[in-house]
């Protein structure tokens, strides 16, 4: 179990680190687990010995649990500084695990460590307890798996009830985990897609520097969406996550607002937070030009302002394996120091199909979601549709005469061939 950050802090010799654990995570397996591949030594460890011992501890890394919170009020004997320079001399490292949060709590201990934030458990540690899911279905057990902590996922495998199936544990682990109120996780399937052509170019430029070990500058941060409704913007966002393998959460701008004054930020806040600590995910920010509408009340007392701050940061310091989507309706109204290098790579702009690419388009749709269908013409769909022609009303258009044919032919729905098959009328 680790990340990436706190190996790294490790790997340093940073005198202190802080980490957070949830639930009943086992402490001396983490340790372990990122020390050995570090290969340095580890050992359980107290503040009260450190205050005392000059060689602060005699292994690498010595880590506490537990802590008295007595030991760090305001006013405790017990020094930082101290603690902090005897690591430093000697090249050790303490880690202190979940410190306490209480106002009385000393606020110089945290000028004196670097907080490697929440630690969960790797992939390797996922494979391991999920050895009752058949083999096929493990990496996608995996990636809905990842972000949590240890007894989160083994109660997610308990309340699935032998049913592991990837909606099974999805719905799992959105019941565990209680996603902020903007921010969901979406199911990846699909009937059909029918990507374009650049899209399915991104997913292989993503995977290239996604796969094996490569500089974090390397690593692709995301794509906003631009088009009107319909051409297939979050259908894009459910592609990249399934073709990669990866959990998909959706955070909806519009939700994040309330009436009371500090609030809006607060939940924006938490659902970016949130998006951060579930990596490697992808995360669509839906209808991003929301935050900028002061019909969601984004005018009001600066809020626009500073949530756009948050946004801007946390696009500029975002997690290693995080890919960003954000989707837009209207690109004009979105400032443009939000799609900087740096933040996002790239805008594609998804348009509706002119006639000859709208055909070819309903012709495979169809053959792939139906197969033969009686009384199908590409033309009759397309008449059919209102213009201009997008991927979801062309889809509806489908869906709408295959609904026609089954009522006046009497077709039945075959599970085995996945197809509809004549059938008498009940």
């Amino acid at each position: 179990m680790s990340n990436s950050k706190f190996r790294e802090l490790l790997a340093a010799r940073v005198p202190m680190v802080h980490i957070t654990l949830e639930g009943e995570a086992d402490h001396k397996e983490l340790m372990e687990s990122v020390c050995d591949g570090l290969d340095l030594s580890f050992t359980k460890t107290d503040l009260s010995s450190l205050s005392l011992n000059k060689n602060g501890v005699p292994h690498d890394v010595g880590y506490v649990r537990d802590i008295n919170a007595k030991q760090i009020y305001i006013g405790s004997p017990m020094s930082p500084s101290h603690v902090w320079d005897t690591m430093m001399k000697k090249q050790r490292t303490l880690v202190l695990i979940n410190l306490p949060s209480h106002p009385m709590v000393d606020p110089e201990w945290s000028q004196f460590y670097v907080d490697a934030g929440r630690v969960v458990p790797d992939d390797a540690y996922i494979e391991g307890v999920i050895d009752v899911i058949p083999e096929e279905d493990r990496p996608k057990a995996v990636s809905l798996l990842r972000g949590m902590s240890t007894s989160s996922i083994l109660e997610a495998l308990l309340c699935c009830r032998g049913d592991f199936s990837p909606a099974k544990l999805r719905a799992s682990r959105n019941l565990i985990l209680k996603t902020p109120p903007a921010v969901d996780q979406l199911d990846t399937k699909m009937d059909l897609y029918i990507p374009d052509p650049r899209v399915t170019e991104l997913i292989d430029e993503i995977r290239l520097f996604l796969d094996g070990p490569q500089s974090q500058l390397m690593i692709p941060k995301g794509t906003i969406f631009d088009g009107m409704p319909g051409t297939g913007k979050t259908e894009a966002a459910k592609a990249i996550a399934n073709e990669l393998n990866l959990s998909l959460y959706k955070m909806d701008v519009g939700n994040t607002y309330n009436k009371y004054v500090g609030e809006s930020e607060a939940r924006f806040k938490a659902g970016l937070e949130f998006l951060s600590e579930n990596a490697p995910c992808v995360a669509l920010i839906d209808e991003v030009e929301k935050l900028f509408n002061s019909s969601y009340g984004g005018s009001s007392h600066g809020t626009t302002g500073r949530m756009l701050s948050t946004l801007l940061w946390w696009l500029q310091d975002s997690t290693p394996g995080l890919y960003v989507v954000m989707t837009t309706n209207h690109s004009t109204s979105i400032p443009p120091e939000l799609i900087r290098p740096g933040r996002i790579d790239q805008k594609i702009t998804l348009e509706p199909f002119q006639y000859n690419d709208a055909a070819s388009f309903t012709h495979q749709l169809a053959q792939g979601l139906f197969g033969e269908i009686p009384e199908f013409t590409v033309a009759g769909i397309l008449e059919s549709v209102d213009q201009p022609f997008t991927a979801s009303r062309l889809k509806e258009g489908i869906v709408s005469h295959m609904r026609k044919m089954i009522k006046k032919h009497g077709l039945q729905y075959d599970a085995e061939s996945n197809s509809y098959i004549n059938g008498d009328k009940s």
